[in-house]
């Protein structure tokens, strides 16, 4: 099966929990990060460490005090998130930012994905329309408990989400749509069954 516009992965984890052999390709990195965490198969051992890793970070957060915080130099970001929101979430990010540290990337990865879904959640805009709009400013506040603390928040729906067995693995690749068959000539890309041409109509 070939996605060529991959997206999120959701196809492709689909295919991977029913055994189905499966390339996805995107161009946006991002994208290819995130197809490629949630097709990731992850032990036993790695849903324990996640765990632990989310509480070492629910216990910087809760001592951080009124220390100063980094924070991205977006234009008006105060539109996104109110200020007790958006320090709660860019306390955790240095530890985000050196995730490679101690092989623990599939880990890490977890805890990523769990902060983006936190971030897009706590988020004071809407994406119900075309052309994306703010809503009025509200309170909501988030603390560390609520979306890292083991059993509760993002990071327990993720964990029970990669607990999930797989039967296969899909190939997540980078490859532009527009021209497959590039990918193809690379080897990366299978180009039997996907690369055809078409049947001429009458």
């Amino acid at each position: 099966m070939l996605d060529p516009f991959g997206g999120t992965g959701t196809t492709a984890l689909v295919c991977a929990e029913r055994g189905v052999p499966a390339d996805s390709t995107d161009i946006n990195p991002f994208l290819l990060w995130l197809a490629s965490a949630k097709t990731q198969e992850y032990s036993r051992r790695d849903l324990d460490l996640f765990c632990q890793l989310a509480a070492r970070i629910t216990r910087v957060i809760g001592a951080r005090g009124d220390r100063p915080c980094w924070t991205p130099d977006l234009y008006q970001i105060e539109k996104w998130w109110d200020p007790a929101t958006l320090r709660a979430l860019v306390v955790p990010w240095p530890r985000f930012a050196n995730s490679t540290r101690n092989g623990w990337v599939e880990r890490w990865d977890l805890l990523k994905v769990s902060f983006c879904q936190t971030m897009i959640g706590h988020a004071a805009v809407s994406f119900g329309n075309q052309s994306m709009s703010f809503r009025k400013k509200q309170r909501s506040r988030i603390s560390a408990p609520r979306w890292l603390k083991p059993g509760r928040g993002w990071c327990a729906v993720v964990s029970e989400g990669a607990a999930l067995p797989l039967v296969g693995r899909p190939r997540i690749l980078y490859c532009d749509a527009r021209d497959p068959r590039r990918r193809a000539r690379a080897g990366s890309l299978c180009s039997g069954d996907y690369l055809a041409a078409p049947t001429p109509t009458a």
